[in-house]
């Protein structure tokens, strides 16, 4: 299977969370890489602007992982 960039989004609450620890728990960490969308912080004024540019740091992210053969899953809200 080929190294991908995959999103898993969900409004606040739905459990993206907890399915995050469940896959954690069923994959190899060398070949995936588990990310919070928000890990890095969220500001006081995050609005769309702060949304896409943190988008598209984790497709980055991502991109550079899959380069390395590595599967890069981002748990994350969505409007």
């Amino acid at each position: 299977m080929s190294a991908k960039v995959i999103f898993i989004i969900g409004a606040n609450g739905v459990g993206k969370t907890t399915v995050m620890n469940e896959v954690q728990k069923l994959l190899t960490r060398a070949d995936f890489e588990l990310h919070d969308f928000d890990e890095r912080g969220v500001p006081d004024n995050a609005d769309k602007t702060w949304r896409i540019s943190e988008t598209q740091y984790w497709i980055s992210v991502g991109e550079s992982n899959r380069e390395k053969g590595i599967t890069t899953i981002i748990f994350g809200f969505a409007k």
